[in-house]
């Protein structure tokens, strides 16, 4: 009991407003996985949606359905390598939609592996 104290005001408490958009979950995702970061792409993956939903994280990309077989994905980070790296490893077929300076740095990618796969 020596320990309590009376409760101090730190001042004024938030105002709250009405949430910006009805999918707060999608607003948040769309926020952080894209905004903040120097580069942004769209992605066609060559998979369902729902399948893809398991793979990557809310926080690291939006999906939206294309068709049964196929979803996008929008996404961010700090080079055009590392989404490049990141794409490679959801581990299904994809197509670049934007940026196109995206395919250099998959290509370079591709080349590195194949030769440490052929590497003795």
């Amino acid at each position: 009991m020596d320990r309590l104290a009376r409760k101090v005001s730190t001042g004024a408490r938030f105002v709250p407003r009405d949430p910006p958009v009805r999918d707060l979950a999608a607003y948040v995702s769309r926020s952080v996985s894209s905004t903040v970061y120097a580069f942004q792409a769209r992605i066609v993956l060559h998979a369902p949606i729902e399948l893809v939903a398991q793979r990557v994280s809310p926080s690291a990309g939006v999906l939206q359905k294309i068709d049964a077989e196929r979803c996008l994905l929008q996404t961010g980070a700090g080079s055009l390598g590392s989404i490049a790296l990141w794409i490679s490893l959801i581990g299904v077929d994809f197509e670049v939609e934007s940026p196109k300076e995206l395919t250099q740095h998959l290509r370079q990618l591709g080349e590195r592996m194949l030769r440490a796969a052929s590497a003795r």
